[in-house]
């Protein structure tokens, strides 16, 4: 489940997602722009390549940026053992997870994993992470040193899980969650229906019935946001948990053959 103030974070980071995604695809044709102008060249050029002041020149420190030189405080050296396999979705920090500097890894079903963080309270801090063989280690597929702070909304989309861990966990400071008052499972197809009208507000997980498509949500400001869901979860998640619906909202799906059910997720935090 989700605070009730969580649900705008969430939208506006699948939002930074897709510019993201624009980014990196504008910067990959440049680059095959690049590469294409470099295929021009004589072979001996490109065999020496390889050897050259050029090809050391042009290898840049991955650790050249701190993304968390701004960050307010720093976290605590001290805390517990803590790990979770998660899933596509919305989580908060101090809630499903606590606060402290993790290790990310993809699990086997890994498939175009991304998750984002945003955190509104340490100086705005957003930053988005693509889980892809490019993070390949020892120890497989993992990020290091993602820090995590209390009240910062983690989103993930894509199919397949994330494994998070942690040895210093701030447990002590994490919310007791309580069980969720909606109990009442609502199926939506491409009719309109009105959140505080056709079905409760609330926290609720989505899953994907039959086929793939876009669950859409559109807010009372006219703001629309896109999730998209795949029944056999093969490139797109099957589910997305802990979606925050709020009165006035508007959701429906597309195209006409792809369903969904909302199932009221088993806890929330107040």
């Amino acid at each position: 489940g989700m605070p009730e103030g969580s649900r705008l974070s969430g939208r506006s980071k699948t939002f930074g997602n897709i510019v993201i995604v624009i980014i990196v695809l504008v910067v990959a044709v440049l680059k095959l722009v690049d590469w294409g102008e470099s295929f021009d060249e004589p072979a001996e050029n490109v065999e020496n390549y390889e050897n050259s002041d050029t090809a050391a020149a042009v290898e840049v420190p991955s650790e050249s940026i701190d993304i968390y030189e701004n960050m307010v405080r720093d976290l605590s050296e001290d805390g517990e053992n803590f790990e979770i396999s998660l899933n596509a979705g919305q989580y908060v920090v101090g809630c499903q997870l606590p606060e402290g500097r993790y290790t990310v890894k993809a699990g086997e079903d890994a498939e175009n994993l991304w998750f984002s963080v945003e955190d509104e309270e340490e100086n705005y801090f957003y930053n988005s992470w693509w889980i892809s063989d490019y993070q390949m280690t020892e120890n497989g597929y993992e990020i290091e040193d993602v820090r995590l702070y209390n009240g910062a909304v983690m989103t993930i989309s894509g199919a397949g899980t994330i494994l998070l861990q942690t040895v210093n966990g701030q447990t002590d400071q994490m919310k007791i969650p309580q069980a969720n008052p909606l109990t009442e499972q609502v199926y939506v197809s491409s009719d309109l229906l009105k959140v505080g009208k056709d079905l409760e507000a609330g926290v609720y997980d989505v899953k994907a019935l039959e086929n793939e498509g876009i669950f859409k949500i559109r807010d009372e400001e006219g703001y629309e946001m896109e999730y998209y869901l795949d029944s056999d979860q093969w490139y797109d998640p099957a589910e997305y948990h802990n979606m925050i619906l709020l009165e006035g909202d508007i959701i429906y799906v597309e195209p006409e053959e792809f369903s969904i059910v909302l199932i009221p997720s088993e806890e929330i935090y107040e």
